[in-house]
């Protein structure tokens, strides 16, 4: 059957083909690399077809739509023909939105701040530029399918048109598409935005190599079946490891792109807390605090307590050597020392939720979510140590109320602009409080590893990010070196225990991303963890233990109870004690400034808490909302948003690149039904801590209320005038009927002024 593709039929045809085009080069890819790998799975295939057919349909809508409303109003309005117009107009507010997200997104980069002087006015400018973009392209569409073209333009020759108009159109599609699969993998949501403006090119290209001629539809299908042949044989012939690596993230972070307008079919029971809305939950009172077991230790022998963390510092990074050199010599020293867990991971990939919980014990969500400022260690222990010191870097981050209120709440602070500083400081006082024989509790954070990276001198290893992050690593294990070694040769390990672990990991590189935030995968959540007490054996463990489990060893140490909610399990506890545990991360879709002001306001209406889960659950601001499970031997990560899964086996790949998810494992259903658990309980306990806020606030205003109306109604008394006093007069005895009075006692006559006898005293009368 020939067509000729004008009118409604080719408009018909210029958005089916270009969303069948699109799709088949972005999923095509993944298909066929399934397909030559041994075992592939007919599962995936579907799914992956599934879900092209899905998503061709639904968001070639928008363009159709446009469509119709354009030659509507143009037959409406022949004479005028406001069709582009107004259609133009349309697109341009639905752009603005979306623009502004991308321009947050696009100015929230570590030192955005120090690029721009007014940085919400170039936010406003990028902003403005994206959303002319998007209503240029749709013009640019719209006038090519009209042929409607702009009198200034007739004067440049049509072959130059035409071929200007070619060139750009398959530049900025292929432009896009890379973009879209490899370099914006960690900002799904900035991604899906981007791929409207792809199926417009795409769309006007394909309505360009049709036009006017004959079409036939086998022909159309066989061509598309051929480019989806070459996508294909060009995936096969790479190489097996970047085959892999790719691999995972077209599954995952393209679909989770693609799937920004919520029509996958999302794992609701994964996705949030488990929150009833319509009934009140029950709520039981329960201790403030819970029993620790008691430690075979004198009291002599924990005196002090010293935490060192490192920004920023990945799980193998004590590993890192730069030819037959170690990067980090000092720290794996210590390692050989103390305690070193080898399966430690971290509850957020950021400092201050990640810090927060290694202080006060609680997860990210207890601190994101809390109506109140947890109490934490240097608050706790008050009273148990002579001295509370803290060492920090001279950041922005630190100076915020948030960072002030939840990890500062006690102790006297130092900041120094390096770790050499911080160091040197920290020594001074060590010293000054062991020769006063002084107990002390202390907490150093060396920044040097977060980015942006410098080459230190004497550790030049390169000029490549991962090169600098290891000069970095280096540096602060140089003046690391100098602490450790004046504890070990001043012994203060006899009665000090001293924990060094990193808040988070840091990427580089990994499905090519480079920092922390966005993943919860090994490369960001596996940290270094090590432990050196007194009476406790060297030995490598590979138990899982959490950062949340530096609170509640600080708090063992010392005798003390930790907090009823605080989910961390001592790290001095006995070998076999974490068997079967379970622990659970978080990435909210909120970073940097943003959020420290969020986590800065309180949740003390459920109101604002339930908008509070609403916003970091299920929104897409920086990045999309994930969650995951973890054990000494697996990861379950979910995304809240698309319900995406992965699993991987955290022993025998510990890089993480082959996905689990879809073989069928036990451990997998395992995981799920753990955290279905893991997130009902946490769901009920905020709930009734907001809901017990609620009430005491409103119990509050109440009382406020009342003293108020109390107030103002002696206020209005005063005003009118206080009534005159009553003078009242006693009446007689006979007159009110009272028994009469008893006669009063006659009174002694005293001395005589002339007499020369030695006066007498009366005795004392009632």
């Amino acid at each position: 059957m020939m067509a000729r593709v004008k009118g409604p039929i080719g408009i018909a045809a210029s958005w089916l083909t270009a969303a069948t085009l699109g799709y088949t080069l972005a999923l095509g890819t993944e298909t066929f690399r399934h397909l030559g790998e041994a075992g592939s799975r007919a599962g995936e295939v579907a799914y992956i077809g599934e879900l092209a057919i899905l998503m061709t349909l639904l968001c070639s809508l928008p363009l159709a739509a446009l469509h119709l409303i354009a030659t509507g109003l143009d037959r409406l309005w022949p004479e005028r023909k406001p069709g582009v117009e107004v259609t133009a107009l349309i697109v341009t507010v639905a752009a603005a939105l979306p623009a502004w997200d991308q321009a947050d997104f696009l100015t929230s980069g570590a030192g955005a701040e120090e690029l721009v002087g007014d940085l919400e006015t170039f936010k406003l400018g990028v902003a403005g530029t994206l959303v002319l973009l998007q209503a240029g392209l749709w013009l640019w569409h719209f006038n090519a399918l009209r042929d409607r073209t702009h009198r200034w333009l007739l004067r440049v020759p049509r072959e130059l048109r035409v071929g200007f108009w070619y060139v750009t159109g398959l530049v900025f599609l292929a432009g896009l598409i890379y973009v879209l699969s490899f370099e914006l993998k960690a900002y799904a949501f900035f991604a899906g935005y981007l791929l409207l403006p792809t199926w417009f090119v795409a769309a006007t290209l394909a309505f360009r190599l049709v036009e006017g001629r004959a079409w036939h539809p086998g022909a159309a299908a066989g061509a598309l079946v051929a480019l989806w042949g070459a996508v294909g044989v060009l995936a096969l012939s790479s190489g097996p490891e970047l085959d892999r690596a790719r691999t995972t993230y077209m599954r995952r972070g393209m679909v989770a792109a693609l799937t920004d307008l919520r029509v996958y079919p999302s794992n609701t029971e994964l996705a949030s807390f488990a929150i009833d809305d319509d009934a009140e939950m029950q709520c039981h009172p329960h201790p403030a605090t819970r029993p620790l077991p008691p430690l075979d230790l004198e009291q002599k022998q924990r005196r002090n307590v010293i935490l060192i963390s490192v920004d920023a510092m990945r799980a193998d990074a004590l590993d890192y050597k730069v030819g037959q050199r170690t990067v980090m010599p000092s720290v794996r020293r210590f390692r050989k020392q103390g305690v070193d867990f080898r399966r430690a991971v971290t509850t957020y990939p950021a400092t201050l939720l990640a810090m927060g919980g290694a202080l006060t014990g609680l997860n990210s969500s207890q601190l994101l979510f809390a109506p109140k400022v947890p109490p934490n260690i240097f608050a706790l222990t008050r009273g148990r140590f002579a001295r509370q010191y803290i060492s920090l870097p001279k950041s922005k981050w630190f100076k915020r109320k948030i960072a002030k209120r939840l990890l500062l709440q006690q102790g006297k602070v130092e900041r120094n602009k390096n770790a050499k500083g911080q160091v040197s400081w920290l020594l001074k006082q060590l010293q000054s409080a062991r020769s006063k024989r002084q107990s002390v509790l202390a907490w150093i954070h060396l920044y040097e590893p977060h980015a942006k990276y410098k080459t230190r001198k004497g550790f030049d290893f390169g000029d490549s990010e991962s090169q600098r992050y290891m000069s970095e690593l280096a540096y602060v294990d140089k003046h690391l070196g100098r602490l450790l070694r004046y504890l070990e040769r001043n012994h203060w390990y006899r009665d000090t225990m001293v924990i060094l672990f990193s808040d988070h990991g840091e990427a580089m590189g990994e499905r090519d991303y480079f920092g922390h935030h966005v993943y919860l995968n090994s490369w960001i959540t596996d940290i270094p963890m090590i432990v050196r007490a007194p009476r406790l054996r060297p030995r490598v463990s590979h138990e899982l233990v959490v950062v949340t489990d530096v609170a509640v060893s600080v708090l063992q140490f010392k005798g003390l109870d930790a907090p009823y909610y605080a989910e961390g399990i001592s790290l001095l506890a006995p070998e076999g004690d974490r068997a079967g545990r379970v622990s659970f991360a978080e990435a909210f879709p909120s970073r940097g400034k943003k959020l420290f002001k969020l986590a800065t306001k309180p949740t003390r209406s459920l109101k604002s808490f339930k908008k509070r889960v609403e916003r970091v659950h299920r929104g897409a601001r920086n990045y999309l909302p994930k969650v995951s499970a973890v054990t000494s031997e697996h990861r379950l990560i979910v995304n809240r948003v698309t319900g995406v899964q992965e699993l991987y086996d955290r022993r025998n790949d510990p890089g993480e690149i082959y996905d689990l998810s879809w073989d069928g494992l036990p451990v997998h259903d395992w995981l799920r039904t753990r955290m279905r658990q893991w997130s009902a309980r946490q769901g009920e306990q905020l709930y009734c801590e907001v809901l017990a806020a609620q009430k005491a606030k409103a119990a509050r205003a109440k009382r406020l209320a009342k003293k108020k109306k109390e107030k103002k109604a002696a206020k209005g008394t005063a005003a009118k005038g206080a009534p005159k006093p009553v003078v009242v007069v006693p009446l007689r005895a006979a007159d009110a009927g009272a028994k009469p009075a008893p006669p009063a006692r006659p009174k002694r006559p005293g001395p005589s002024k002339t007499s020369t006898a030695t006066p007498q005293t009366a005795p004392d009368t009632p």
